[in-house]
């Protein structure tokens, strides 16, 4: 019984605990006018922040989108460019060989019966044209290894530096190699050594004018050296029996060029 007593009034307690709570609460005094106009301003505020917020995240995303969008178009403009870079350089390469294979038809002609140092100028040719391109790649070789070393390393050098720097050195020793690889052929085909000397002195010439025209390839530029074997076909035209002229007329536009660039 007394237990029952003693969890009514504990019971009676809690509710009035409770309802002065309530009372306390419903006695809060009214917010004024100029709290009300604060918290409309906070709100406004509020709201004009989530909006400016959203908003630049919506600017962002179209910034993003636009700026992928450009990307994407510079992207393909330089692949198309590169393609058609390709297309022209194939072209450009293969300019020589049909516009001195043209000139060559109406130059063969005027060839027959030519004799140079006892042996047809016909013979002649035909080993030039057999060793002279094997010749000048080897020739060539380290001179492109070496431009590209050194445009890699030094970004502000030009390549027509390095090609008049070190074509020299390079051609010294092609010369070398093609004395050695002449002479055993002259030796086993029992050539004059006249005709030793003429045929070391066009591929000397040749390999001359390679290297010199290893800048249309490493810099790009395209026009001096299409020149060039037009000054060598348009001289091989004009002087077809005379085989140093062409690699020597063009080898000094290219050479002049380069200086003087």
């Amino acid at each position: 019984m007394q237990n029952s007593t003693t969890g009514q009034e504990n019971y009676n307690k809690r509710q009035v605990t409770i309802n002065r709570t309530t009372v306390a609460r419903n006695k809060r005094a009214p917010l004024t006018h100029n709290q009300k106009l604060l918290a409309n301003e906070i709100r406004i505020k509020l709201h004009r922040q989530l909006v400016k917020a959203i908003q630049q995240n919506i600017e962002i995303k179209q910034k993003q989108y636009v700026a992928k969008k450009e990307l994407e178009k510079e992207l393909s403009k330089k692949e198309r460019e590169g393609l058609l870079n390709k297309i022209f350089e194939f072209i450009v390469h293969l300019f020589p060989v049909g516009f001195i294979g043209i000139i060559a038809t109406f130059v063969m002609p005027r060839l027959k019966g030519v004799m140079v140092y006892e042996r047809p100028l016909e013979v002649v040719m035909l080993f030039l044209a057999l060793c002279i391109p094997w010749m000048t790649q080897m020739s060539c070789m380290p001179l492109y290894s070496k431009i590209g070393h050194d445009t890699y390393l030094f970004k502000n050098i030009r390549p027509e530096k390095i090609i008049l720097k070190y074509t020299p050195g390079v051609l010294l020793i092609s010369v070398l190699f093609e004395a050695i690889f002449v002479g055993v052929y002259s030796i086993l085909a029992h050539f004059s050594l006249n005709l030793f000397f003429y045929i070391l002195a066009s591929c000397a010439l040749h390999s001359f004018f390679a290297l010199l025209m290893t800048y249309g390839s490493s810099a790009k530029k395209w026009s001096p050296w299409i020149l060039s074997w037009t000054i060598y076909g348009l001289t091989f035209l004009f002087f077809p029996t005379k085989l140093l002229f062409a690699p020597l007329f063009a080898s000094l536009f290219i050479l002049s060029f380069l200086v003087f660039k």
